[in-house]
């Protein structure tokens, strides 16, 4: 587990996420967009295991979704801002964007993804190759009742995916106490998927249930399912004040951060200085800014385009 690495791509997602909250303020940004600081390790860890020919599906909450399975930031920021250079020509904005190139696709449906991921994942076996689809859900999205379908089917016939759900203790305002009446694993365990709960931002469990799923599901072309438990530093969306939760359990979590947990394993081996980490964070910024000001240049979609692509041919 390259420590420096996970941390490295990890902060460049968070830096990313806040120019994109810098270009919302310039007005540069149209819509929405929902954050992932706080939880982003989780998509760079897992794509360590993953090869070009595997399949991410995201979320509403996919940046660093994207970002870690190779996408350009660059042209990724340029779909973010509706510009021609964009993904999907800034026709997809934050929350669906799609890569053929990299085998990303996204929609903001909460859940949404899933059974379209499971829909792949059968494409996947009947081609008998040994491709893996990786499908995030968030906790709120774990309760649609089209994922109980599709994990479901999944199980049923023994589909090549790897389920990932998100838990950052809230859909939108609503607790997960409020929501489930047992823990997510045992749901899963219903359908004989075999599910692992990952507690408190335990990035090392993470690289090891990931390393091991997700060779398991290539060598038997199963379903597995890990659910980890994390924490959202910002609000469901960018207009979302956190005033559902308290500034306690705030303070818990954010003490918890893996970026933070990172820094301290890294310092105390000996392997990075505080000198240096302060370097990697300034040339990250400097990096960022540097895109941001790229793609603020880059013109906008035409407008008389806008009825383009609507339909596939």
């Amino acid at each position: 587990m390259n420590l420096l690495q996970i941390y490295k791509k990890s902060l460049f997602i968070r830096y990313f996420e806040e120019k994109i909250e810098v270009l919302f303020k310039k007005g540069l940004i149209n819509g929405t967009a929902h954050a992932c600081i706080g939880q982003e390790y989780i998509p760079v860890i897992i794509s360590q295991y993953l090869t070009d020919d595997d399949i991410v599906t995201s979320t509403h909450r996919g940046h660093g979704h994207a970002l870690a399975k190779g996408l350009d930031p660059t042209k990724f920021l340029a779909e973010l801002c509706g510009k021609e250079l964009g993904y999907n020509y800034g026709r997809g904005g934050s929350q669906h964007v799609t890569s053929k190139k990299f085998n990303f696709y996204a929609n903001g449906i909460s859940g949404g993804m899933v059974p379209i991921a499971t829909g792949m994942a059968f494409a996947n076996k009947y081609k008998k190759n040994k491709n893996v689809v990786v499908s995030y859900m968030g906790d709120g999205g774990f309760n649609e009742g089209y994922v109980g379908e599709a994990l479901n089917i999944a199980a049923t016939w023994k589909l090549p995916v790897l389920f990932v759900c998100e838990n950052n203790q809230y859909a939108m305002s609503t607790h997960v106490s409020k929501t489930y009446a047992t823990p997510i694993c045992q749901r899963v365990g219903g359908f004989g998927i075999i599910c692992e709960s990952i507690e408190d931002n335990n990035y090392e469990k993470l690289d090891t249930l990931a390393k091991k799923f997700i060779h398991k599901i290539r060598e038997t072309q199963t379903p597995y399912f890990l659910e980890v438990q994390t924490y959202r530093h910002k609000g469901h969306s960018k207009n979302d004040k956190n005033l559902y939760r308290s500034k306690n359990e705030e303070e818990i979590w954010f003490g918890n951060d893996v970026l933070l947990q990172l820094e301290g394993k890294m310092i105390s081996k000996g392997e990075v200085s505080q000198k240096q980490l302060d370097q990697i964070k300034t040339d990250t910024e400097a990096e960022l800014e540097n895109i941001m000001q790229k793609v603020v240049d880059m013109p906008s979609s035409d407008v008389k385009r806008i009825w383009e692509f609507l339909y596939a041919k």
